[in-house]
């Protein structure tokens, strides 16, 4: 047949049956771009495939010849580059026709995060994963660069699919299902998860279960509703007040239930830990092994809510104390609870404004106490990041930086709480004692600078406790003197890191000045005992304290014991004896009180033995001393050496920093 025939033949064929054009060509060249960037076989029957029709490469119909291979390249590249605009608009048209046919999508949130700080901009970290969602998010491939840099956040991120391509897998190309299936996985947002619906989803082939019975102590009959009143009352009477982190007006046993039956199961254990009645002292130990079943199961299912981020706090300050201090899980509550509290990204005022909002039928000063009861739990965060880390001398990981700008007035906002404004003076204390704490790590470390940063630090955190503590009668009076506590010892601090530099330096004329800062530490920590020996509110409270203000006492009493070691005069040797004594048997009673797994079990029994240390020491400085005093001085302190080096980062344990060589060991002290 002619050829001219044959192709008159295949040009009527073609144009009469429609349905041909839908079938593989005869012969083919080269796959098209798209099967051929995913490495798949190429078909022609696809819609990206429709662009290339069936001329050879680098021909097309408006082109009368093709060029040789050496001739002109430059004219096969703009083909080319045609050919991709051709196909990128048909591919487009081609996803705009399946998607009309779709469930509309989430509308993306009105919310803007453009308000951010310039500064947060430059401070991003461009995680991987943020730029292939940026990557996938943008229609224009070169422009994807700036939409991380101002719209890549972790909370409102709605995916908006409707111009892009499909999404290979490995049998071929989804069929456009890139748009439902990237918007859901990219969805960054977090949306607040109570335990109670974690509980209600739990598949019962599940390898992490709890028994709906026995999740909570009113599911179990452990306790009926007057305990449970009891047991409220009890914690938000002695051991909130040292905290604030919980609203009593907010908090009350039905919301709290209602909320999160982790977080009530741990005030219900730690209120029954205060309660004299035999029957109470018996349930104790269940009740804790509930609480501390809950809190395991919660973590484990990653349950979202502010809720978990309060019971992880308050279980780690006032949890059963375990054999030694290294076993104890503290750090693995306090480091999830921060995580925690930045996924649900409570630090951000516009965030805790949106979620409030979803409670229409809560009242308006319900609504108010609802967003504090946020507000208050990120602050707590970090002054219970600082408290640990300092007390135990584990790294920190909550920074200054994070927290708003407008702490330190927080407390004068309406709907607030009885203890919101001791929460505001420790969050001030703590980011002057942080920041000292900086500019001493970067700091010269001669004898000049390092008396000029005690100097300094000291002089700011006294006018800090002058400010918050003092000359306010129509303030909250119940809350002042935790936060007298708090700053007393961050001023015992600032002088321990001071004379612990300096003392490294090992030079003679040094001694002045550390006689002079063992002087004003003494003096400071006897301070601080007689505040909690007579002070009408923590004598009342004395059942409250938690494990790191019972480390914080008796790191004052060793500041005492290194005053009379390094030589002080006979009646601050006296005084400081009799102060001692007293706080030793003021941690006795409040460990009769208390279960003998609390915490304050052991440290009267650790008072006990600094007790006994002070006493050889006082016995055997007395004998020694000479008129003009200050001789007597050890450089070599052996005492709270390992403490300082401990402050700075690592682990340490508690009996690195009390020294009880000389008086036969611990076991003989306690017999």
């Amino acid at each position: 047949m002619d050829p001219a025939a044959m192709q008159a033949t295949a040009t009527s064929s073609t144009s009469s049956d429609v349905p041909i054009q839908r079938q593989r060509p005869a012969a083919q060249k080269s796959a098209c771009l798209g099967c051929r960037d995913t490495k798949q076989k190429c078909s022609r029957g696809r819609p990206w495939c429709k662009v290339r029709g069936v001329a050879p490469k680098g021909c097309h119909a408006n082109i009368q010849s093709c060029p040789s291979g050496g001739e002109n390249r430059e004219v096969q590249r703009h083909h080319r580059v045609d050919e991709i605009q051709q196909e990128e608009s048909l591919l487009h048209a081609a996803i705009q026709d399946e998607a009309s046919h779709e469930p509309p999508s989430v509308e993306p949130s009105n919310t803007s995060y453009h308000e951010e700080p310039i500064n947060a901009v430059h401070d991003r970290i461009y995680a991987p994963l943020q730029i292939v969602a940026a990557t996938v998010d943008c229609s224009d491939v070169t422009q994807w660069p700036h939409t991380i840099g101002s719209g890549m956040e972790a909370t409102n991120q709605r995916s908006d699919f409707s111009s892009r391509g499909r999404v290979p897998h490995a049998g071929g190309f989804s069929k456009f299902r890139g748009r439902n299936r990237f918007s859901s996985y990219f969805q960054t947002s977090v949306a607040i998860c109570s335990d109670w619906e974690e509980l209600a989803s739990q598949a019962p082939e599940g390898t992490l279960q709890i028994r709906p019975s026995i999740h909570d102590p009113l599911a179990s009959r452990l306790l009926d509703d007057n305990d449970v009143a009891h047991a409220f009352e009890l914690f938000f009477r002695l051991r909130n007040p040292f905290v604030g982190l919980l609203d009593p007006a907010l908090h009350t046993p039905q919301y709290v239930y209602s909320a999160s039956f982790t977080l009530f199961s741990v005030i219900c254990a730690l209120g029954c830990a205060l309660s004299t009645e035999p029957r109470n002292r018996l349930l104790y130990p269940t009740l804790t092994a509930v609480a501390d079943a809950n809190i395991r199961w919660s973590m484990a299912m990653s349950v979202k809510s502010v809720e978990t981020v309060q019971a992880l706090l308050l279980f780690a300050y006032w949890g059963p104390a375990h054999e030694k201090q290294r076993d104890d899980p503290y750090w693995l509550r306090l480091s999830h609870a921060i995580q925690l509290a930045r996924e649900l990204d409570i630090g951000r005022s516009q965030v805790v404004q949106e979620r409030a909002t979803l409670y229409e039928a809560m009242s308006q000063e319900l609504r108010e106490r609802f967003m504090r009861n946020m507000e208050r739990t990120w602050l707590y965060v970090f002054i219970a990041d600082k408290s640990f880390g300092i007390t135990t001398g584990r790294a920190m990981c909550f920074s200054w930086k994070e927290i708003p700008s407008d702490a330190s007035t927080w407390w004068q906002k309406p709907s607030a709480a009885p203890h919101d404004r001791m929460i505001c003076g420790i969050v001030e204390m703590r980011v002057t004692v942080v920041k000292a704490l900086e500019c001493r790590k970067h700091g010269n470390k001669d004898r000049i600078e390092i008396t000029r940063w005690q100097r300094d630090a000291f002089k700011t955190l006294s006018n800090i406790r002058k400010q918050r503590c003092e000359g306010h009668e129509c303030s909250p009076t119940l809350a002042l003197p935790v936060l007298a506590f708090y700053i007393d010892y961050a001023l015992l601090l600032v002088n321990t890191h001071a004379a612990g530099d300096l003392i490294s330096l090992g030079l003679d004329e040094i001694l002045p000045d550390v006689s002079s800062i063992s002087q004003q530490s003494a003096d400071i920590a006897m301070r601080l005992i007689d505040l909690i020996l007579s002070n009408l509110t923590l004598v009342e409270l004395k059942s409250g304290f938690h494990n790191c203000q019972l480390v914080m006492m008796c790191h004052a009493v060793t500041e005492i014991l290194n005053t009379v070691r390094r030589g002080a005069r006979p009646d601050l040797i006296q005084t400081a004896s009799v102060k001692v004594r007293a706080l030793s048997n003021h941690l006795q009673n409040v460990a009769s009180t208390l279960p003998i797994s609390s915490w304050a079990q052991i440290y009267a029994d650790i008072a006990q033995v600094l007790v006994q240390k002070l006493d050889t020491m006082a016995a055997k400085h007395l004998e020694t001393f000479p008129e003009n005093g200050w001789v007597n001085f050890v450089p070599d302190d052996t005492l709270c050496t390992d403490w300082w080096s401990s402050v700075g980062g690592g682990h340490t344990d508690l009996m690195d920093w009390v020294d009880l060589e000389g008086i036969g060991g611990m076991e003989d002290a306690m017999v």
